[in-house]
């Protein structure tokens, strides 16, 4: 399933769209994208992705199928301050780890293992779903999200 938009923000009853030019490569299924500002293009974010360096993180992949690599532009729905998202874990989860900080694993898991406060660690866990092997948390996104650096 990888991301879910699950809450939006506030009285918003569907979420805004974007469509964005993207890189050659192959973007996953539900997958958080961050946008190159090298290039102006967004790319299938990373572990290392965060709002400090060449990248940050836009959003999430809005189709429910992969985006082909080749294809030139992509649907996004971009993050917004008070969206909660359903997301993946690549590890179980437990009660420890509510309002814990953590990054991206890759473009479709979070890296649930540990609380971490660097600049790439802008998801929060504010809630687990189900077992602890359905490796399933909601999330919400902080930290400088899309900020450009001057």
């Amino acid at each position: 399933m990888a991301f879910k938009l699950v809450s939006g923000a506030g009285a918003v009853l569907d979420s805004a769209s974007l469509r964005v030019d993207k890189d050659g490569n192959a973007i996953s299924a539900n997958a958080v994208v961050a946008f190159n500002r090298a290039s102006n293009v967004v790319t299938a974010a990373s572990s290392t992705t965060d709002s400090q360096s060449a990248n940050c993180y836009l959003g999430v992949n809005a189709s429910d199928s992969a985006v082909a690599a080749g294809t030139a532009q992509a649907i996004i729905v971009p993050f917004v301050k008070g969206q909660i998202w359903e997301a993946d874990c690549n590890a179980n989860t437990a009660s420890s780890q509510l309002y814990a900080r953590c990054r991206l694993t890759n473009s479709t898991t979070l890296d649930n293992q540990a609380d971490r406060t660097t600049s790439s660690d802008v998801f929060e866990i504010v809630g687990i779903i189900g077992s602890a092997t359905n490796k399933k948390v909601r999330v919400r996104f902080i930290g400088n999200i899309g900020q450009v650096a001057a």
